[in-house]
């Protein structure tokens, strides 16, 4: 990070709030502050009406329908939304998950085709099968009826559905939350609170911005799930040592949602479903022991093929662009994570593929400004398929035309990339006195909560501070660990910087530092502190002063 570089927004107010409001180009602060659930659904009407009338239909007639979901916390949320929406409106309703490595992502010829052999009629995606063109075909040969709510990147042409519900500005289970609205809805029945802890799992989980009416759903759901009746999740919560009262957007991107995608990336996302829905408490508290123990076998795995995957960057080099990695022994469900601390650590678009013995399967993560899908896409011609956003997405592809890939990846990423897109930045919201690190400025700041993204925790920076102390802490020393003050400031003021601890060698006591930071505060016997938790700093030239004056 030290070549990391530091924008900061320009100055528009001496109001801390009015400069938030105007970093985040936010018009209408008063909606921003107090959101509200628009009853107004952002699909379109038209296509959600369609959809409406089909359901109906297959209550009234009893018709099986099946939930075809994806097994990501977005598409299990999707899933469990519309499942228990349908069955409680009466509906034979079944919900079906596709298998990671056997079926792969979205719409899969094998899944249609053991629908139909289990008597489906109606099959309603969630959270997939914008770009399932081919099978949609299949479906309509099979005799099966097809509803497609997704939000993932539309390709040239659109599948053949009775309906289609698409919309960017959602994630998945926010598309299937207003289709569970307007059936609601339509039989005068109130739309259970219930349904939106799920939602604030799913909208938190796929970072999507937590604008407009995402935020929304994730403040409301955050309630919600703060009092879960869900005995799963009450369950998880428990094992993960967390307070059910204190749950925020860290706690659910960080502590559960890790658990509930482990199953799908190691086993079956099937547990993680039934997690959400089980009405027995020791079912819950078995299946909340079987995703902790995969999450931590998760974690084993991914560390082991990441540590693989810099052994392989460091033989090829790093002078690419763009960093195309594959190896038979990695597995598939890992290789997204893999990318994305790849992506994190070196500021380039990374693909990592999981090679088959005929067929292999990737994942990409990006950088700010380069459509990955995009990219992908520009090699369609070699592709079994592809589909995600623009910042992150998976593929197929043949085995043998792997290295013609990677190669044109390359070729494709020099006329669209240079050097100055390959540097990480920080976006600095305001330079922040010293004298402003105060309670009083963290209580404003938590007003722009929840965080993420398009409304990312506020980033400041302070100058020309001195290192009155500094070690590191935590396992391996990874963390840094300091204390600072002005010149003439009488207090100590701490900061931490998790993971920062191998660049202590940089500092020394008495030195000059510029940090950038986001504000915390830490609470301990009774009393509260504000610390600054870093995420980058550097050196200041404007002077040292002797340790025996710190």
């Amino acid at each position: 990070m030290g070549n990391t570089k530091w924008v900061v927004s320009p100055k528009v107010s001496d109001d801390l709030e009015e400069q938030l409001l105007a970093n985040r180009d936010i018009k209408d602060a008063k909606a921003f502050f107090n959101p509200i659930l628009s009853p107004q659904p952002i699909v379109d009407q038209k296509q959600l009406d369609i959809a409406v009338s089909r359901i109906r239909k297959a209550i009234q007639d009893q018709e099986s329908v099946y939930i075809y979901g994806d097994f990501d916390v977005d598409g299990v949320t999707a899933t469990a939304v519309l499942w228990e929406s349908l069955d409680k409106l009466g509906a034979k309703v079944m919900p079906y998950i596709p298998h990671r490595e056997k079926e792969g992502y979205g719409l899969s010829d094998a899944g249609l085709k053991e629908l139909k052999e289990k008597g489906g009629i109606l099959v309603i995606s969630v959270d997939c099968g914008i770009s399932a063109v081919e099978q949609s075909k299949l479906a309509k040969k099979l005799g099966l009826e097809l509803i497609i709510t997704d939000h993932h990147q539309r390709g040239d042409s659109d599948p053949e559905a009775l309906a289609i519900l698409h919309t960017y500005e959602l994630c998945g289970v926010g598309v299937a939350y207003e289709l569970a609205e307007a059936l609601y809805k339509y039989y005068d029945q109130p739309l259970p609170k219930e349904l939106l802890d799920l939602v604030a799992l799913g909208t938190i989980s796929d970072m999507v911005p937590l604008i407009g009416k995402n935020r929304a759903l994730v403040k409301f759901g955050l309630e919600q799930l703060n009092q879960t009746k869900r005995l799963g999740l009450k369950e998880i919560i428990r094992s993960a040592g967390i307070d059910q009262k204190q749950l925020g957007v860290f706690e659910v991107g960080f502590v559960i949602a890790p658990r509930l995608n482990a199953m799908g990336r190691l086993e079956h996302a099937y547990d993680s479903l039934r997690i959400l829905l089980t009405k027995d408490p020791n079912r819950a508290q078995e299946l909340a022991s079987k995703l902790t123990l995969t999450n931590m076998e998760r974690q084993r795995i991914t560390k082991e093929t990441l540590i693989h995957a810099n052994q392989i960057l460091d033989a090829e080099g790093k002078d690419n662009k763009i960093f195309v990695l594959y190896h038979e022994t990695w597995q598939q469900g890992v290789v997204g994570l893999v990318a994305g601390r790849l992506t994190d650590k070196y500021c380039r678009p990374v693909l990592v593929i999981s090679k088959g013995k005929t067929e292999s399967k990737g994942s990409a993560r990006s950088i700010n400004g380069f459509n990955i899908v995009e990219a992908i896409r520009s090699c369609s011609d070699i592709l079994i398929n592809c589909g995600g956003h623009p910042a992150a997405a998976g593929f197929t592809i043949p085995t043998n035309k792997i290295d013609e890939f990677k190669n044109r990846l390359n070729d494709w990423a020099k006329s669209r990339l240079d050097d100055t897109n390959l540097i990480p930045i920080i976006k600095i919201d305001a330079e922040l006195p010293e004298k402003l690190i105060t309670d009083a400025t963290f209580n404003q700041v938590q007003k722009f909560a929840p965080f993420g993204m398009s409304n990312p925790e506020p980033v400041f920076c302070t100058n020309n501070l001195l290192i009155r102390s500094l070690r590191t802490i935590g396992d391996d020393n990874k963390h840094l660990k300091l204390y600072l003050k002005s010149v003439s400031g009488p207090g100590d003021i701490e900061a931490i910087g998790f993971g920062l601890g191998s660049r202590i060698s940089e500092l020394q006591l008495g030195m000059g530092v510029n940090v950038a930071y986001t504000l915390t505060v830490d609470a301990w016997n009774g009393k509260s502190r504000i610390v600054l938790k870093l995420r980058d700093f550097h050196p200041s030239t404007n002077y040292i002063v002797p340790t025996k004056n710190l």
